[in-house]
């Protein structure tokens, strides 16, 4: 699997994710903007905007690979700029959207030639992503007058696994065992790496 498509820090997913959205959004025109949310507050909200935010990134996890792992939550904004009429109610119909043809996508495979990964593997290696849970839809962003807008967000928890599983591990040194129940006895310790202690 091409290093490309494997994940090494977290902006590596949410550029695979903002390149996901993008190119599904804008397929025919392009008529979204795409961001992450550190860009929020910095931008102005001229047309529907899709903004990309890991909220939590919890706990320090292992894969039994040694592979580093996070369980982020993850909020997708969609928000529309209050000039576009019924802003709050496009707002959330694009949630909805997103949610059903996105992050819940399951992709048909009865087909050969259309088996394809679920959108919501953002085009990166197999292994680096699981599929997300605790999914939910809610109203998120929203600012009043002439520049305010509204948003709805879709919320969910997705595994992300970084780097490869080929990566060379750390090597373990100055292991040793026992080969008898003289548990107390510092001569009966062998080395792994010793041929006497096979015998």
């Amino acid at each position: 699997m091409s290093s490309a498509n494997l994940v090494h820090k977290p902006s590596d997913y949410l550029d695979a994710m903002a390149a996901t959205f993008d190119s599904l959004l804008n397929a025919e025109n392009d008529k979204f903007d795409v961001y992450d949310y550190g860009d929020f507050g910095r931008i102005d909200i001229n047309r529907p905007t899709i903004l990309l935010e890991y909220y939590k990134a919890p706990g320090d996890n292992r894969m039994p690979d040694g592979r580093l792992y996070e369980d982020l939550e993850v909020w997708v904004h969609c928000v529309f700029p209050a000039s576009v009429k019924q802003a709050e109610r496009q707002a959330a119909d694009l949630s909805f959207e997103m949610r059903s043809k996105v992050i819940c996508d399951v992709p048909s495979t009865n087909d050969p030639e259309k088996i394809r990964y679920p959108r919501w593997n953002w085009g990166l290696a197999p292994e680096t992503v699981n599929r997300p849970s605790n999914i939910d839809r809610q109203p998120s962003l929203f600012k009043d007058g002439d520049k305010g807008y509204e948003a709805w967000a879709v919320t969910f928890i997705q595994r992300v696994i970084y780097g490869s599983a080929n990566d060379e591990q750390e090597a373990r040194e100055g292991i040793s065992f026992s080969v008898n129940d003289d548990v107390d006895n510092p001569d009966s310790y062998k080395a792994l790496n010793d041929d006497t202690a096979r015998n």
